[in-house]
């Protein structure tokens, strides 16, 4: 979700702004075997780099300090995180499952020599996702790579 908008519309804040980018994780099963997802199954990297998921409760506070809540309200917003969150979960044929995992916006990547700088023909440089499925079947793992993702341009850093 890169889209600022839709993230507030979605989240209740500019999570964004505050360098958390939502991932909407889908995996539909068309296959005949059970499939085990796990949120440890999930890896944003760029190049060499991990991305490590930001925990969904200091996205939670984030989202609660940018605007004043109610306690109702609060346990609202608790439970849509909550509700949205990517868990693990067993995907059956002919399901689809559908999960949030956040993360911290990858800083771009600088050019270490300050005289010369390479463009690349290729636009794909940015982050990458891998999804692994467990078969419940034959134990076998499956990967799924590479997902690229679009980073917003509005997005800040995020500090722990």
């Amino acid at each position: 979700m890169n889209s600022a908008e839709r993230v507030e519309r979605l989240f209740g804040a500019d999570l964004v702004k505050q360098g958390v980018l939502p991932v909407n994780v889908v995996i539909s099963n068309c296959g005949k075997q059970r499939l085990l997802l796990k949120p440890s199954d999930i890896l944003l990297y760029q190049g060499k780099d991990v991305i490590d998921p930001v925990p969904v409760e200091m996205v939670m506070g984030l989202a609660k300090r940018q605007k004043y809540l109610r306690a109702s309200t609060q346990q609202e917003v608790d439970k849509y995180f909550g509700d949205s969150l990517l868990r693990e979960s067993t995907v059956y044929p002919n399901e689809t499952y559908r999960g949030v995992v956040f993360f911290a916006v990858p800083a771009p990547k600088r050019a270490v020599d300050r005289f010369f700088t390479s463009w690349s023909l290729f636009r794909d440089e940015g982050p990458k996702m891998r999804i692994g499925i467990t078969n419940l079947e034959s134990g076998e793992r499956v990967l799924f790579a590479p997902f690229s993702i679009r980073l917003p341009e509005n997005a800040g850093a995020f500090s722990y």
